[in-house]
C-alpha cells in the first residue's frame, strides 16, 4: 500500500477485471519482493517507492486463490502515468475510497491503516466473490471510472470516454 504524506492511498484500476485495487504484481525469475513490488508499482503507476516493512500475508483460497504479501511503500519520485494494465491511477483519501474497490483489497488496506506488521489473514472466497467482482467490473465498465473522490488521477477522462475505453 503506497501512502503519501498527506494520508492519500494509491489506488489503480486494472483493464481485464475493471475496478480499483492496490498496486502490485508477480516476481520476475530471482527477484526479492521488495524490488518485484518498487519495479511492479513504477510500471503500472510511473510512482517511485520506497518499500517500508510488511503489513501481512493474505492467503485466500476458494474460486480466486492467491497469495499477496503487502508492504507499506512511500512515494519517493515519479508522477502518475497509466500503463497498458492499469488504464487508471490515482491518490484516494482513505476516508472517500471508491466503491469500486474490489472488496478483497479492503482488509490489506485496513490493516494498512491501524498500523499492522505481519498479520496473516486467510480467507476462502466462494461463488459471492466472483459475484462481487462481476458487479464491480460490470458497474466500471457501464458507468466509467469512480474517480470523482480521487485527490489527483490520470487520466483525467469523462465516464463517456472512460466506457468508451472499456468497451474495447
Amino acid at each position: 500500500m503506497v501512502q503519501r504524506s498527506d494520508g492519500a492511498i494509491l489506488l489503480c484500476e486494472r483493464r481485464t477485471l475493471r475496478g480499483f485495487e492496490l498496486p502490485g504484481g508477480g516476481l520476475m525469475r530471482g527477484e526479492e519482493a521488495r524490488q518485484g513490488l518498487a519495479r511492479e508499482v513504477r510500471e503500472e503507476t510511473g510512482i517511485e517507492v520506497e518499500v517500508e516493512d510488511r503489513i501481512g500475508r493474505y492467503t485466500r483460497r476458494g474460486i480466486m486463490g492467491h497469495r499477496a504479501e503487502v508492504y507499506r511503500c512511500t512515494p519517493r519520485g515519479g508522477r502518475l502515468a497509466k500503463s497498458f494494465e492499469t488504464p487508471v491511477v490515482g491518490w484516494f483519501r482513505p476516508d472517500r475510497l471508491p466503491s469500486t474497490l474490489f472488496p478483497w483489497f479492503r482488509k490489506p488496506l485496513l490493516d494498512a491503516l491501524a498500523g499492522e506488521r505481519d498479520a496473516e489473514h486467510k480467507e476462502t472466497l466462494g461463488f459471492s466473490a466472483v459475484l462481487v467482482g462481476m458487479r464491480v467490473d460490470l458497474r466500471t465498465r457501464r458507468f466509467g471510472s469512480e474517480t470523482g473522490a480521487a485527490l489527483e488521477v490520470e487520466p483525467a477522462a469523462s465516464a463517456a470516454a472512460a466506457q468508451s475505453e472499456s468497451m474495447r
